[in-house]
């Protein structure tokens, strides 16, 4: 995948939770030997997920030389959402979607944002999701392919030009 994307290399991770403890790690593998050229891990308390994951990305960034802007240094130290539930609600709702499963993925958004009403991501994600299922739902009441419902909504908003642009 890596090289299909010409990357050099790729970044992945994992984590792993017993109990109340858990443990994050992190591996950058070179996309052409497949070496595992570098590995960092962290351990903590489950419910301090977002600050151990906010630890290991640190490590990450020093033990690659890495300078990040200011804006840069902003984005990682943001934390999205304290809640484990609605984070793992969150992440169980990407799956959905790559499964082409958007029904269960609004649920899973659902159940994020209960968990944390203020995981803004996870919101703008089930806005995103459920105009993605209306939009389905008009297609198939209409039969008609994607461009034509655009067509169809640009007149109904009296945008003829626009529709004519499609």
């Amino acid at each position: 995948l890596g090289k299909g994307l010409g990357a050099g290399f790729i970044l992945t991770g994992s984590f792993m939770i017993m109990g109340e403890s858990m443990r994050i790690d992190a591996r950058l593998v070179n996309v052409g030997t497949g070496v595992v050229e570098m590995s960092e891990g962290i351990d903590g308390e489950r419910n301090n997920f977002f600050q151990l994951e906010k630890e290991l990305v640190k490590k990450l960034i020093a033990n690659l030389n890495l300078e990040l802007s200011r804006s840069e240094s902003r984005k990682v130290k943001k934390v999205q959402t304290e809640s484990f539930q609605s984070f793992s609600s969150y992440s169980s709702a990407l799956v959905a979607y790559d499964n082409d499963d958007l029904e269960t993925s609004i649920k899973f958004l659902e159940d994020a944002t209960d968990a944390d009403e203020d995981f803004d991501k996870a919101w703008e994600t089930l806005d995103l999701f459920e105009q993605k299922l209306k939009d389905i739902e008009k297609i198939r009441k209409y039969g008609l392919d994607k461009e034509y419902l655009a067509n169809i909504e640009l007149i109904n908003k009296k945008d003829i030009k626009g529709a004519e642009a499609l």
